[in-house]
């Protein structure tokens, strides 16, 4: 038997020639990818409310956790390539401020759109004092 030396660069052209390109880092046994996304936070007088664009993850995908003042959204998503089995997680983070009621906290995913809406604690919301 003869032993064949190929530098590595010949065997990534040559899988990705016959796979398709699926490089996604120098390991070429990862099979996961690690992400972030974007979450857009607006107020009004009772509520914060937080929205993320996270298309092609299912809601039983989407996982949301507050330990500590700080807010975690976790998912997770098949890749858009022809690839093996490639699994995209993606995660953000977010210190809530005392002001929230975490246990009204609500999410809803519609249209890869997800949206939480975050109570204010009632010690924090605005109100109106009549003078007698």
């Amino acid at each position: 038997m003869k032993l064949v030396k190929h530098n590595r660069n010949e065997l990534d052209q040559w899988f990705n020639n016959f796979y398709g390109d699926c490089s996604r880092s120098n390991d070429y046994f990862e099979n996961t990818s690690s992400k972030s996304f974007t979450i857009e936070i607006n107020k009004d007088d009772t509520h914060f409310y937080a929205s993320a664009e996270i298309p092609g993850v299912k809601k039983e995908n989407v996982s949301i956790e507050v330990h500590d003042s700080i807010l975690t959204i976790n998912t997770e998503r098949a890749a858009n390539h022809s690839c093996e089995n490639e699994t995209i997680k993606a995660t953000r983070q977010v210190k809530l401020g005392e002001n929230i009621n975490v246990e009204a906290i609500s999410a809803k995913l519609e249209d890869g759109i997800l949206t939480l809406t975050l109570p204010l604690a009632e010690k924090v919301k605005p109100r109106s004092i009549s003078v007698n």
